[in-house]
């Protein structure tokens, strides 16, 4: 096979910087993020609860991202109402927080870096490679909706997902028009 002068040239330059495959680096990013994820396991008092519902945002937010249509925004925050929470969990999301695995979503709409047991958090973009997500800030789910879905089959969780779980409703009372 003949190889023209620039291809031999590139060859000798990855040879000699340690060029890594894209192959190697997904491989090696993937391992890191895992690592990380499962590090938070033995924390004192909420190691494994911490680390199944850190695995449940990330699996929601794979599913919602692989097993639907492709579309502008993948969801990667979850949203988080005073109502609809436990104090075991708020617990969760304020270590999550404090060990920079889940980020307040800050913006000029929304200015407060650490929200009290209502607001909308990011996945850590150290834990997306795990999950196989994009690092980004995408649109948010909400818990609710979250715990819901962890809790179906995977027919019915194609059923929810091929739903649009997060359109609100129109009458959310329940009153009629």
């Amino acid at each position: 096979m003949l190889r023209t002068r620039e291809q031999k040239k590139l060859m000798a330059m990855r040879r000699r910087i340690g060029w890594i495959s894209p192959e190697g680096q997904t491989r090696a990013m993937r391992t890191l993020s895992t690592s990380t994820l499962n590090q938070y396991r033995t924390f004192p008092e909420v190691g494994p609860e911490l680390h199944a519902f850190l695995c449940m945002l990330g699996e929601f937010m794979k599913a919602d991202l692989h097993r639907r249509p492709l579309t502008t925004d993948q969801v990667t925050s979850v949203a988080i109402e005073d109502q609809a929470l436990s104090d075991a969990d708020w617990k969760l999301v304020r270590v999550a927080v404090g060990y920079g695995l889940l980020h307040p979503n800050v913006g000029l709409g929304n200015p407060d870096e650490m929200p009290w047991r209502e607001g909308t958090f990011h996945l850590a973009y150290a834990l997306a490679p795990h999950f196989l997500l994009l690092p980004r800030r995408g649109k948010s789910a909400k818990l609710t909706a979250i715990k819901e879905f962890t809790g179906l089959t995977e027919r019915q969780q194609e059923a929810f997902l091929a739903s649009g779980y997060s359109q609100m409703p129109l009458f959310p009372e329940g009153g009629k028009p």
